[in-house]
C-alpha cells in the first residue's frame, strides 16, 4: 500500500471509505492487530477512522518495542559461542551488546542504552514492561520513567512510584507524566530530590554549541528555578511590548525572545537594540502551595503549624510522637493517624507556573524569600478540587493568616446575565488563571499567564463573560477551537473535548483530588488535630445537569 497519494475533490465523490474491523479500537496488540492494520488502505479512510488507526498502530508499535527489549535482554544473558543448545546465564554476558549493535546496525552507545532500558522494564519495574507490551504506554513514556527514576536507589520505592504514575501515564502525554513523576519523587523521596538538586546546581554551566549551519545554540543548564522563570518572564514582557509597538522586522515571538536574550547577555540595552520597553511593572512569579505545605515554614510569624493534642492518643503514642517531632514541637501529641496526615500534607509539592512541581522544602524556601515583597493570593477548592474562591490576602492580615475567605466577587461587574462587557476584568482573569494554571486542552502544559482567556460559549453566540464560561487556552488551541471546530464542555470532573473527527478526550482540573486524597480530606473534617481552620462563606455550587457549568 502506498501512502501519500492525494485524492482530488472529484475523486472523493467516487471513493467509498473502507470499513474498519469492528473491534479495531479495542483489539490488544499482537499478531491479530498487526494483520488487521496491514489490511487497511490508508487512502480510503476518513479522519475519524484514521484517528482510530493511529491509536491502534501506536499500541502495536509499543508491543513490538517491548519484544525488541525482551530480545536484547535475552541476548545479554546468552553465551555467544553456544549454538546447539539454549543457555541463559544469570549475569550479563560480556560483549553480548557488541553482537546486538552489529545485528541492529546501531552504535555501541545505542546498544548499551537499549540494554539498560530492557533491564529497567524487565528487572526493576516489570509492571512498566507489562504496560508497554499491552500498548498502554509507548517507548517515549518508558524513557521518561527511566530518566526520572534513574537516581532512585530503592527498587521498592521505584515500583511504588511507577504504580502510582501508571494510570495517568496511560491517558496523559510525556509532559504530564514528567510532571507527575517529579511530584511523586518530591513527595515520597524529598531528601533524595534535595541532594540531587544540590549536586545539579553545583554543576551549573553555560555552553555554546555550533550547529551545522554555523549558527550557535546557547544552553544554560541547572539554573535556579525562581531566577530562570523570572528571566524568561522579563524576556516575554519585552517581546510582548515590541510586538504591540509593531516590530519593523516582523519577527515572531520566538525570534524576538531569542534576539532579546542574546542582547541582554551581550550587555546591550534592549531599547538601543530596537526593542520596545515594557511599562514599569513587577515581575510575575506564581508559586502554588497548599496551606499545610506553607504551614511548614519557620521564621514567619503566624505561619508555623499549630495543633492540639489528640484526645484519643495514648500516653505511649504521645511519647513516641514527641520524639519523632522534636524538630517541630507543635506537632507533639498527634496520634499516628493525624501525624500521617500532617506528613502527607506538609510534603505535598508546590507548583511554579511555567516550570512544574517544586519539592516542598524548595516551595517553602521560595515562598519565604518572596513573603514580604510579593502579593499573596489565596484560592479555596471544594472536596473535589474545584476552585470556588480566589483573592488577595491583605498584607496587614498575612502574619496571622486569619483570613475570612468567601466566594470571589469577580463577576460582580458583568451584570446578571454576564453580558455587560466582553473582555474579562482583571479580577476575572486572576480567578481563571489561578483555577486553570495552564492551557485546558488535553496534554497541553502552556502556563496560564501565557494563555488567552476563551469564552467557551462564544460571546457572539450569547456567551456570558462569567468565570464559569471562561477558560485558559494557549494560542494554538484557542485557534483550534475557534477556527477548526474543536469544542469542549465541563463535566463536573473536568472538561470533555470533542474533535472535528468526532473523538472525545477528557481532561481533569490541575487541583482535582484523587480518591485517596478525597478520603483524607473528608477524614480531616472529622479529626481536626492539625488546628488549621479555614472559614468560608456558604456557597452553593451551580449545576446545570450532568454537564453543568463548574
Amino acid at each position: 500500500m502506498r501512502a501519500g497519494a492525494v485524492t482530488t475533490a472529484d475523486e472523493a465523490s467516487r471513493v467509498t471509505p473502507q470499513v474498519l474491523p469492528a473491534d479495531l479500537a479495542e483489539l490488544p496488540p499482537g499478531p491479530r492487530l498487526s494483520a488487521a492494520l496491514a489490511s487497511l488502505d490508508l487512502r480510503r479512510l476518513t479522519a475519524h477512522q484514521l484517528a482510530v488507526v493511529i491509536a491502534a498502530q501506536n499500541r502495536q508499535i509499543a508491543y513490538e518495542q517491548s519484544r525488541l527489549l525482551a530480545a536484547v535482554w535475552e541476548l545479554g544473558h546468552t553465551p555467544l559461542d553456544v549454538r546447539d543448545a539454549v543457555v541463559r546465564e544469570p549475569d550479563p554476558v560480556p560483549f553480548a551488546m557488541v553482537e546486538a549493535a552489529q545485528a541492529g546496525r546501531w552504535t555501541q552507545q545505542h546498544a548499551n542504552e537499549t540494554r539498560d532500558l530492557a533491564c529497567f522494564v524487565l528487572d526493576q519495574v516489570p509492571a512498566l514492561g507489562d504496560a508497554l507490551a499491552a500498548g498502554q504506554v509507548d517507548l517515549a513514556k518508558v524513557k521518561v520513567f527511566q530518566r526520572l527514576l534513574s537516581n532512585v536507589a530503592d527498587v521498592a520505592l521505584m515500583r511504588t512510584i511507577v504504580a502510582l504514575a501508571l494510570p495517568s501515564a496511560v491517558h496523559g502525554t510525556t509532559g504530564t507524566l514528567r510532571s507527575r513523576l517529579y511530584r511523586l519523587r518530591c513527595k515520597l523521596s524529598p531528601e533524595a530530590v534535595r541532594r540531587q538538586r544540590e549536586r545539579d546546581h553545583d554543576s551549573r554551566y553555560l555552553a555554546a554549541h555550533q550547529e551545522i549551519s554555523g549558527l550557535v545554540t546557547l544552553v544554560a543548564r541547572f539554573c535556579d528555578e525562581q531566577a530562570a522563570l523570572a528571566a524568561l518572564e522579563h524576556i516575554d514582557a519585552i517581546a510582548a511590548a515590541t510586538r504591540a509597538a509593531g516590530d519593523p522586522l516582523g519577527r515572531s515571538t520566538d525570534q524576538l525572545r531569542a534576539d532579546i536574550a542574546l542582547s541582554l547577555l551581550a550587555g546591550v540595552d534592549p531599547a538601543q537594540a530596537g526593542f520596545a520597553t515594557p511599562a514599569d511593572r513587577k515581575g510575575v512569579i506564581t508559586v502554588t502551595v497548599n496551606l499545610a505545605t506553607l504551614a511548614g515554614l519557620t521564621g514567619l510569624p503566624g505561619l508555623s503549624m499549630r495543633s492540639r493534642a489528640c484526645p484519643h492518643a495514648t500516653l505511649t503514642e504521645q511519647t513516641v510522637l514527641s520524639r519523632l517531632t522534636a524538630a517541630d514541637p507543635g506537632l507533639a501529641g498527634l496520634c499516628p493517624q493525624c501525624l500521617a496526615q500532617a506528613a502527607d500534607l506538609v510534603l505535598e509539592p508546590g507548583d511554579l507556573a511555567g516550570y512544574g512541581p517544586l519539592a516542598a522544602h524548595i516551595a517553602r524556601q521560595t515562598v519565604a524569600q518572596l513573603a514580604r515583597v510579593s502579593t499573596w493570593r489565596f484560592a479555596v477548592t471544594d472536596d473535589y478540587g474545584r476552585q470556588v474562591a480566589e483573592g488577595v490576602i491583605p498584607a496587614d492580615r498575612l502574619p496571622d493568616m486569619d483570613v475570612e475567605m468567601r466566594r470571589w466577587a469577580a463577576d460582580a461587574s458583568a451584570g446578571p446575565d454576564g453580558r455587560a462587557h466582553r473582555t474579562p476584568t482583571a479580577a476575572q482573569a486572576a480567578f481563571v488563571r489561578a483555577r486553570d494554571r495552564h492551557c485546558q486542552a488535553p496534554g497541553c502544559r502552556v502556563p496560564a499567564h501565557r494563555c488567552q482567556i476563551d469564552h467557551r460559549i462564544p460571546w457572539h453566540s450569547g456567551g456570558p463573560t462569567l468565570i464559569d464560561n471562561l477558560y485558559c487556552l494557549c494560542r494554538l488551541h484557542h485557534r483550534a477551537k475557534d477556527e477548526a471546530g474543536f469544542t469542549y464542555h465541563p463535566t463536573g470532573r473536568g472538561l470533555r473535548w470533542t474533535t472535528p473527527a468526532g473523538h472525545i478526550y477528557l481532561t481533569r482540573p490541575p487541583s482535582r483530588l484523587t480518591r485517596s486524597r478525597l478520603t483524607r480530606s473528608r477524614r480531616r473534617r472529622d479529626h481536626r488535630a492539625l488546628g488549621i481552620v479555614v472559614t468560608a462563606a456558604a456557597y452553593r455550587h451551580r449545576s446545570r445537569g450532568r454537564d453543568g457549568l463548574a
